[in-house]
């Protein structure tokens, strides 16, 4: 009851609500209502009181629990259990540390992350109740030759979600998302499984939500933005993290009903920042020059370079726009 209350207080806005409509609205008794605003009260929330006018929400806590996104989402919405961590080294190794056991969908979310980390083993700066930190655990009967294909189902998740707010947003091949030349978001896939099949993946996103310019570490200012910075005001967290849950289950279940990742990966073609554009191939110690071609039906790029079209796996290589 707790979240449909924050969900009515929620779409009341500035405006009063009155016990005695909760109470009507939810079917339950006045004093059930109040005891749940004190509940609310002594968790951080906000709530003005004023007789014969009732109760309006004023301000919530910053945080990504449960109970902050539940109002957010939609009340038919289905996903395995939220794991919510004020702090945690890295939401992908506390996913891999349950995943074994916990049911598909199952989400681990935190407010800091002390050891976060991208591909090839790079940190991912990680302050605190300024950005998004969300692995999910995913079990899907496939081959394990297409789970690199999930980071950019995530990549076209994370695009639908920001876009409304970053018009100019572009997706980098294949687990970066830009906006004038600069990283807002990164994805980490990560697996366990055989030859044989898959066990589980997990697929870690981290999103700049709110970060200041004064938060990055010199060395990430030239390279790294925020949505706060590109959008000029901040956001809410608990908003966008509830709209990227409900874009994520839903290009998964698209995934898992059509056997196609072709609805992620046309958003991935539409948005890429580098097809038709000059590049650098970063192949172990060597850099190729080339010019992105296409993302083909299996996620790889299609690159032309001086040895013809080459496919490269987002496994293999590491791509920069040449300058």
């Amino acid at each position: 009851m707790k979240s449909k209350i924050l969900a009515l207080l929620l779409d009341a806005g500035s405006s009063y609500l009155s016990g005695e409509a909760m109470s009507e609205t939810l079917g339950v008794s006045r004093a059930a209502v109040w005891k749940v605003i004190r509940q609310l009260r002594e968790e951080g929330y906000e709530i003005e009181a004023v007789p014969r006018m009732g109760y309006r929400l004023v301000s919530q806590p910053d945080q990504l629990s449960p109970d902050c996104l539940a109002p957010y989402l939609p009340a038919d919405f289905q996903l395995g259990s939220i794991h919510y961590f004020a702090s945690t080294p890295s939401t992908n190794t506390e996913a891999k540390a349950i995943a074994w056991d916990a049911p598909e969908g199952t989400a681990v979310i935190a407010d800091e992350q002390t050891q976060g980390r991208g591909r090839r083993g790079r940190s991912w700066h990680s302050p605190a109740n300024k950005n998004i930190y969300i692995s999910l655990i995913l079990k899907p009967d496939i081959p394990i030759q297409q789970v690199p294909m999930f980071t950019q189902m995530a990549a076209a998740a994370v695009w639908e979600t920001l876009s409304q707010e970053l018009p100019g947003l572009k997706i980098k091949w294949p687990n970066d998302l830009m906006i004038n030349g600069k990283k807002v978001c990164g994805i980490l896939t990560e697996m366990s499984g055989e030859m044989t099949g898959l066990h589980y993946l997990v697929i870690g996103i981290g999103i700049n939500v709110n970060t200041e310019s004064s938060d990055f570490p010199k060395d990430l200012r030239d390279i790294a933005s925020s949505l706060r910075l590109e959008a000029g005001k901040p956001l809410s967290r608990q908003k966008l993290a509830a709209q990227l849950l409900v874009s994520l289950n839903d290009h998964y279940r698209s995934v898992i009903e059509s056997g196609s990742f072709e609805r992620a990966l046309a958003v991935c073609r539409a948005q890429s920042n580098l097809l038709g554009t000059a590049i650098n191939i970063h192949d172990r110690d060597q850099i190729r020059p080339g010019k992105a071609v296409e993302i083909d039906q299996n996620g790889f790029l299609v690159v032309e370079t001086e040895k013809g079209l080459e496919r490269l796996s987002s496994g293999e290589v590491s791509i920069r726009k040449a300058k």
